[in-house]
């Protein structure tokens, strides 16, 4: 009957508990780059994931795409998503083309509480691009066609944004 009492009175309008649960926050902006290969002999694509490290806050040991947060000193989200890329991979803006950016969207990840708005981006190596070199976000990384990100133990709802990039009518690898 105790429980009860208390949590019923946590339900009360003006209750502080109340207030600090649905506080909306505003979603979190970070970049998303779908880093492809050129395109194999028979068009196929691949795009590289990279396996979380157990140095990062979120997702460890979850396979994703090279990604980060919009910080207020990059200019604009393509700014973010090349700062990203160079401080995952060392991979710089000769080695990188853009090829597709989607308009941004929003995802929620229930299990954190957290929303992020996303900015995808498709980027192909250019030739002669040199070796990528993970910094401590990473411990490995791949290269995989589309269909075969359902085999990896992946960030949540990193497949909304694969289809947002290679469903795209404008998106050509």
């Amino acid at each position: 009957m105790m429980y009860r009492a208390f949590s019923q009175s946590l339900l009360r309008p003006g209750s502080r508990y109340l207030q600090t649960h649905i506080t909306p926050q505003r979603p979190r902006a970070i970049v998303s780059s779908f880093i492809c290969s050129p395109p194999g002999p028979n068009g196929e694509i691949k795009f590289a994931i990279f396996k979380r490290s157990q140095d990062v806050l979120k997702y460890r040991g979850k396979w994703a795409v090279c990604s980060g947060s919009i910080e207020p000193t990059d200019e604009t989200p393509e700014a973010a998503a090349r700062r990203e890329i160079f401080e995952e991979t060392r991979l710089c803006d000769s080695d990188i083309q853009l090829l597709l950016k989607t308009a941004p969207y929003n995802i929620r990840d229930v299990h954190l509480g957290l929303e992020w708005e996303i900015h995808s981006f498709a980027w192909r190596l250019t030739k002669g691009v040199k070796s990528i070199i993970l910094d401590s976000e990473h411990t490995e990384y791949c290269f995989i066609e589309p269909e075969e990100l359902r085999l990896f133990d992946h960030v949540p709802l990193l497949d909304v944004g694969m289809n947002k990039i290679f469903l795209d009518p404008n998106f050509e690898p």
